[in-house]
This record gives structure tokens, sequence and C-alpha cells, in this order.
């Protein structure tokens, strides 16, 4: 796996899937913001996947295993 590729995948899945936990724990308590910072890090988390199948030799099209959340990232590993 390249050094850039899985530096970029590594900061896009962490980033995207901690801003979606901040995100639904701001919706739960009543704050619309809660809406953006889930889906940026959905789009995150897309890319980080995205990043990560480039770097194993897949096409970036398995990156929309990325809407499963978590799921997605097991399948793609």
């Amino acid at each position: 796996m390249l050094k850039d590729k899985q530096n970029k995948s590594n900061l896009g899945v962490a980033l995207g899937f901690g801003s979606q936990i901040f995100g639904q724990y701001l919706l739960s308590s009543g704050n619309q913001l809660g809406f953006l910072f889930t889906l940026g890090g959905l789009v995150l988390f897309i890319w980080g996947l995205k990043e990560y199948a480039e770097a194993k030799g897949h096409s970036g099209a398995w990156a929309l295993l990325g809407l499963l959340s978590i799921f997605g990232l097991i399948i793609l590993d």
C-alpha cells in the first residue's frame, strides 16, 4: 500500500467516522447542526474508503460501500 494513500485513507476514515458519531450525538440532543456533521462525516468517510480501495488496487467505486458505514469498511478490507 502506498504511504500517501494510506495516510489519506486513515485520515478520511477516522475523521469521517468521528464526525458521524458527533453529528448523531448533536442530533439526539436536539441540535440541528448535527445534520451537517453527519453529512460531512459521511463524505469524509467515503473519500477515505476511496483512497483505501485505490491503495489496494481496486476501483474507487468500491468507496460507495461507505454508505454502509463501518460494515462497508469491513467488507472492503
